[in-house]
């Protein structure tokens, strides 16, 4: 009788970890942040926003995915690109560089 009390006890306590072993076992967070470069993102800017995230501990394609899109000097065409990135529900929205 003692052991059966036990048993419940300690297959009491594993289901009550069970939900903490699995919150332990999830994947960090991924960021999403969204970038609208008035002509195209790439050269000094956007390479120094690259380096500012890495020196911040944040890796492209690890915890941080940037979705990017380029304007090419059109500015007329930066409404539909800020509608579009916002479409991706961003934890960041999107910001004008260059």
């Amino acid at each position: 009788m003692v052991g059966s009390l036990i048993l419940r006890a300690i297959c009491s306590v594993g289901l009550l970890l069970i939900p903490l072993a699995a919150e332990a076992q999830k994947a960090p967070a991924t960021a999403r942040v969204a970038l609208v470069c008035g002509a195209r993102c790439e050269g000094g800017g956007y390479d120094a926003f690259r380096h500012g995230l890495r020196e911040l501990g944040w890796v492209e394609g690890g915890n941080v995915v940037v979705d990017v899109r380029g304007a090419e000097g059109q500015a007329d065409r930066l409404p539909a690109l800020v509608a579009e990135l916002l479409a991706a529900k961003p934890d960041h929205e999107p910001r004008q560089a260059g």
